[in-house]
């Protein structure tokens, strides 16, 4: 299951199950490709995963999850998702722990790890209880302490 991902881009995962049939996965990624901002979206039709790759200046995680519950009817709401942001070298040494026990404090999130290997903040949330642009504002809040 590859993606492809441009500089600038998130990846969202996201449990898009149960699938009516596995036949549905292709179909699925296909029209969230649609979506302005997607830069590339897979499903598993197996473990009912899907991959979305996209631009965060045109389209949000929170804006693909809606579009998943409220046109394609999958709950994803009530499974966990993980969402990693490319933060680009914005950090200076020492602040990824500030980032990661801020997003961490923030309601519905169950994992933030940020790896300095890869400049990114990886997190587990619960779709339904976090707003994503508080986890933005976190972010956003210690690149600017930094």
């Amino acid at each position: 299951m590859a993606t492809i991902e441009q500089p600038g881009s998130q990846r969202l995962e996201v449990r898009v199950g149960p699938l009516p049939c596995a036949g549905e996965a292709g179909p699925l990624g296909l029209r969230m490709q649609k979506l302005p901002g997607v830069v590339d979206a897979v499903v598993n039709p197996i473990t009912e995963a899907g991959i979305v790759v996209f631009d965060p200046s045109v389209i949000s995680a929170a804006e693909i999850i809606d579009y998943l519950e409220r046109r394609e009817g999958y709950p994803v709401g009530r499974h966990l998702a993980r969402l990693e942001v490319q933060v680009g070298g914005l950090l200076r040494d020492g602040a990824g722990s500030l980032v990661e026990s801020a997003v961490r404090s923030l309601p519905g999130v169950r994992l933030a790890t940020f790896d300095r290997r890869t400049d990114s903040l990886a997190v587990v949330f619960v779709p339904g209880k976090t707003d994503l642009e508080s986890v933005n504002a976190a972010l956003l809040a210690n690149i600017a302490a930094g």
